[in-house]
């Protein structure tokens, strides 16, 4: 059977930002999809935070080990 690991950087969000209302409908619709996918594909979901953020682990989502780097840190980004 096919194995998929989903991982996702969820956050604290005020509630007057657009993450308030997008995060919880991502966390449900993963969920539902894992669970449409039951016996065809196993599918383990996952929340990761870096060490300074608080812990958001929905609902059915296992917790990964703190990241410690990102992106910015392999390479010089650009600043928006």
């Amino acid at each position: 059977m096919l194995r998929i690991a989903h991982v996702i950087h969820p956050g604290e969000v005020p509630k007057t930002s657009d993450l308030a209302i997008a995060q919880p409908i991502t966390f449900a619709s993963m969920s539902a999809a894992r669970d449409h996918a039951a016996g065809k594909v196993d599918v383990a979901l996952y929340a990761v935070k870096y060490r300074d953020e608080s812990p958001v682990v929905p609902d059915g989502f296992g917790r990964l080990p703190e990241l410690e780097r990102s992106a910015k840190d392999l390479r010089k980004t650009r600043e928006h």
